[in-house]
């Protein structure tokens, strides 16, 4: 049977409406809230506040909900001008030089700039003689030999597990899953949580792919996170093999990200995205997850009816 996993926005007053759309969708089995749109909430706001109103929408319409932690997911924490300041990151980095980092522009969008130092959570970067502004929240990628991201959950993370535990719920994704000791911390907190593992990085495929892991694997299901996959790979054109091998490790791979992403833009989805579901159909996937943008957007509906006769076909 497949099954569709949608995402919805924080539960502000103005966004309520959309939530309530996306969750009751017939084809929509659950429901991922993307705790990095935490920024995007009214000053004060607990994370116990977001969950409690999520979980009782997904309660009315009978649908699940997972919460995605951040994890070493790379979140630029200051708004800045960077041809005069350091991004400032979430989390210290170090990776040897040359290297880039690179910002996205929309979906499936972006663009890299130079790196010419990094001091801890500051990466300097070249813009050139033009002005460059990033904004809080923002979530970039390093792209550069022996990147070397310092700690796993953030202090936020951990104040989602805490209400969480106190909600019942169980379910969580884990962003940027590279190991072991990745783990620990929401297995001592909840230690009959539901995991699914985001692979979003060389080293997350190097994690899944050790047999010495295979057990504790297994507990859990893969994410094929291709967004952010395809952008720290040296070949992108190899997401569609991961995609396959995955499947044949965990047949309940969740293929995510750029799922008829065309439709945020266009009418009409894209002769790649068709092929794409395609592709999917014929790899044997029967889970996905659709973005927040598309989630989001006019294109929602269009893309539902689509991937309803996908469903059932």
């Amino acid at each position: 049977m497949t099954e569709i996993i949608g995402t919805v926005p924080p539960p502000n007053h103005d966004q309520l409406h959309t939530v309530e759309r996306i969750v009751g969708d017939s084809y929509i089995a659950a429901v991922r809230f993307n705790t990095g749109a935490h920024s995007n909430m009214p000053y004060g706001t607990e994370p116990a506040q977001v969950l409690s109103e999520l979980l009782n929408i997904c309660a009315r319409h009978g649908k699940e909900l997972w919460v995605d932690l951040k994890g070493r997911q790379l979140r630029i924490t200051a708004t800045d001008n960077v041809r005069y300041h350091p991004v400032v990151l979430n989390h210290p980095v170090a990776v040897d030089l040359p290297a880039k980092m690179v910002f996205r522009n929309g979906v499936g969008d972006g663009f890299e700039l130079p790196i010419k130092s990094v001091d801890g959570r500051k990466v300097f970067v070249d813009t050139g003689s033009r002005d460059f502004g990033v904004g809080n929240g923002q979530s970039v990628n390093i792209r550069g030999s022996n990147l070397r991201i310092s700690g796993y959950l953030t202090e936020l993370d951990k104040a989602y597990i805490a209400a969480a535990r106190e909600l019942g719920i169980k379910n969580f994704m884990l962003s940027f899953v590279e190991q072991v000791s990745d783990l620990r911390y929401i297995r001592s907190a909840i230690p009959d949580a539901k995991l699914v593992l985001k692979i979003e990085s060389g080293k997350g495929l190097s994690f899944v792919s050790d047999p010495r892991y295979a057990g504790l694997i297994s507990e859990c299901n893969l994410m094929v996170a291709r967004d952010d996959l395809a952008t720290n790979l040296a070949n992108p054109a190899k997401i569609f093999a991961i995609t396959r091998r995955f499947l044949g490790i965990d047949r309940r791979t969740i293929v995510a990200s750029r799922i008829l992403t065309s439709l945020i833009r266009s009418l009409r989805p894209s002769i790649g995205d068709l092929a794409d579901l395609e592709l999917l159909k014929q790899s044997g996937c029967h889970r996905l997850m659709l973005c927040d943008d598309l989630c989001c957007s006019g294109g929602f509906d269009d893309a539902m009816d689509i991937l309803a006769r996908w469903c059932d076909e």
